[in-house]
C-alpha cells in the first residue's frame, strides 16, 4: 500500500496536488478539512464533539482527529493507498498515527513537502480569499498568524519523517503541472521501491 502525506504551509498547493495524485495514481484522498465539514454538516456524534471544541476556539483534539482518519480508512475496501492532506499536524499526532497504521498492517511510505517562499504564500492566500471567500484567508495579519502556527507547531513534522528517511522536499513554486511532474516522478520511484 502506498501512503503519502502531502505536506506544506497554507497556500502551498497541497490540496490541489493531492487531488492530482489521487486521480493519476488511483489513491484515496483524505482531507481532514473536508472530513470535519462532512461530520459537522451531517450532525454525527463525532461531528457534534468536533463542533463543541471548535465553538470554544479549540483545535480538534488528537484523539478526535485520529478517530476521523480511522473511520475514513475503514470505509475503503482494498485501497491501493491514501494521500493524507492536512494530517498529521503535530508530532504527537504523527506518533499516534504510526501506531494506528501499524495495527492496520501498513505505514507511511513518504511525506512529500511543498516548499514555497513566504511572500508567495501570502500573495496566493490573499488571492484565494478573493475567489473562495474562505474565512481563514481573510486579511494579511490572519494569514501571517496561520503561517506562524504552521512554523511553530506543524513544520517540525518534517524532521520526524526525515529521521525515518521518509521526507521528500519539492519546490512548490512554478506552474501547477510542473510541480506535479516532480511529485509524479517521486511517486514512480516509491512505487518501484515497494513493488
Amino acid at each position: 500500500m502506498l501512503n503519502i502525506i502531502m505536506f506544506g504551509p497554507p497556500g502551498s498547493g497541497k490540496g490541489t496536488q493531492s487531488k492530482k495524485i489521487t486521480e493519476y495514481f488511483g489513491l484515496k484522498h483524505l482531507s481532514t478539512g473536508e472530513m470535519l465539514r462532512f461530520e459537522m454538516d451531517n450532525k454525527t456524534v463525532l461531528g457534534e464533539k468536533i463542533r463543541k471544541g471548535m465553538d470554544n476556539g479549540e483545535y480538534v483534539s488528537d484523539e478526535l482527529a485520529l478517530q476521523l482518519i480511522k473511520k475514513s480508512i475503514d470505509k475503503e475496501i482494498a485501497p491501493k493507498g491514501f494521500v493524507f492532506d492536512g494530517f498529521p499536524r503535530t508530532i504527537n499526532q504523527a506518533k499516534a498515527f504510526d501506531i494506528m497504521l501499524a495495527q492496520m498492517n501498513t505505514n507511511i511510505t513518504q511525506m512529500i513537502a511543498l516548499e514555497v517562499p513566504e511572500e508567495e504564500l501570502i500573495n496566493r492566500l490573499v488571492e484565494r480569499s478573493k475567489i473562495s471567500g474562505r474565512g481563514e484567508d481573510q486579511g494579511e495579519q490572519v494569514i501571517k498568524k496561520r503561517l506562524g502556527i504552521y512554523h511553530d507547531k506543524t513544520k517540525p513534522l518534517m524532521n520526524y519523517y526525515q529521521e525515518q528517511n521518509k521526507l521528500q522536499i519539492i519546490n512548490g513554486t512554478g506552474l501547477l503541472n510542473d510541480v506535479f511532474g516532480q511529485i509524479h516522478d517521486e511517486i514512480i520511484k516509491l512505487n518501484n521501491k515497494i513493488a
